[in-house]
């Protein structure tokens, strides 16, 4: 996917504007502004507000959504390509340059990666990510430290598929798929880490880890969470496989569950392992990355088979 993008600085009392003043002074303009669009030489007939999951990607590491437009191009639906014409806040890093809020235009040659369909799973749309972007931006900042470290994952999004049955949300379901990927892990020679060992092992608490990943996440993709902060829990493998023998490496399990927004019936949030090598165990001199990716690929499926009997 190619992205053409321009940007000029604006000032933010026209966000607060927008927001404040809607009903009264925009609400119509709005409505104008997408059924116009809609009849732009070249579209499709589709043009819809931005929302933060079609929120172009090119800025979301520099800027925050706040409101936009999206107009389809080609002969097909969804189009084949895609123009964005939007309004974001700047991230703290950018407004110390003097960018507080930014007007865009993106032109992309190809449908938005966020726009990807969900793969239909039982009473489930899934969205399956074996390289998430928080879990790239973690192994980065472990290598930066100087530890040699090799890492697969999966991040698994669910939502209950628009003809399921109703659902309930209580107990939590992304909960229910940790314990079940925790006891797996237990089977194969992990132990668990209680607070005490985990503040020892990594130097922060628990809170601490939660945040740390929320970090990792790009400054515009914050929205998503919308105040959510992910659960997080921390397995070790110390022995049982050659890489670990005489202390020289070691298996963490790091995995995450986000709860769905309250408000949303559909949403059941998202569950996420990371095993990570270190030491010998992250060398591809032995068979401990492939002992590493199988035990993702054994999680996922866990997970996978357990959602097809919900």
């Amino acid at each position: 996917m190619r992205d053409l993008a321009c940007y000029r600085s604006i000032s933010p009392s026209l966000l607060t504007d927008y927001k404040t003043n809607f009903s009264g002074r925009y609400a119509a303009q709005t409505s104008s502004y997408i059924e116009q669009a809609k009849r732009c030489k070249g579209s499709n007939g589709d043009a819809s507000r931005i929302i933060d999951t079609t929120f172009p990607s090119i800025f979301a590491p520099v800027a925050e959504h706040e409101f936009g437009f999206n107009v389809q191009y080609g002969d097909t639906r969804p189009g084949t390509a895609m123009v964005s014409h939007g309004f974001a806040k700047a991230s703290p890093a950018i407004s110390q340059r003097g960018y507080d809020a930014i007007e865009y235009i993106v032109y992309a040659n190809a449908m938005a990666s966020e726009l990807q369909a969900y793969t239909t799973h039982g009473n489930w749309n899934l969205h399956v990510d074996t390289s998430p972007e928080f879990a790239t931006q973690f192994i980065n900042g472990l290598r930066r430290q100087g530890l040699n470290a090799y890492l697969a994952s999966v991040d698994i999004d669910i939502q209950r598929a628009p003809r399921a049955s109703a659902i309930p949300k209580s107990p939590s379901l992304v909960e229910a798929l940790s314990e079940l990927v925790v006891a797996r892990l237990e089977d194969e020679g992990f132990t668990e880490m209680d607070d005490d060992e985990l503040k020892q092992h990594t130097g922060k608490t628990r809170e601490q880890m939660s945040n740390t990943v929320v970090k990792q996440v790009s400054f515009g993709a914050r929205n998503l969470m919308n105040g959510r902060v992910p659960q997080f829990r921390l397995l070790m493998k110390k022995s049982g496989v050659p890489c670990t023998r005489e202390g020289r490496g070691a298996i963490a399990a790091y995995l995450f569950t986000l709860e769905g927004e309250s408000g949303v019936q559909v949403d059941f949030g998202g569950f996420s392992a990371m095993l990570i090598g270190f030491g010998t165990c992250a060398s591809s001199a032995n068979s401990a990355k492939e002992y590493i990716r199988n035990l993702v690929d054994e999680s996922k499926e866990a997970v996978l088979d357990e959602l097809s009997r919900r």
